[in-house]
């Protein structure tokens, strides 16, 4: 987690796997598509990205 807070750029897989999870399983899990939640993960969302990075870190 400190890599995101770092801003140290990670990919999608790279980042589901800090939470044990396939890149699919974190998508069904968070309710994103796959692309949406890249854009998240890069900081490039239009939607409240830094909330639904939150979400995960919690």
């Amino acid at each position: 987690m400190s890599a995101l807070k770092e801003g140290v750029n990670v990919t999608l897989k790279e980042f589901s796997n800090m939470f044990e999870m396939s890149v699919n399983e974190m998508c069904e899990y968070a309710g994103f598509s796959r692309q949406e939640l890249n854009e998240i993960v890069k900081g490039n969302s239009t939607k409240n990205s830094e909330k639904s990075v939150q979400h995960f870190m919690i």
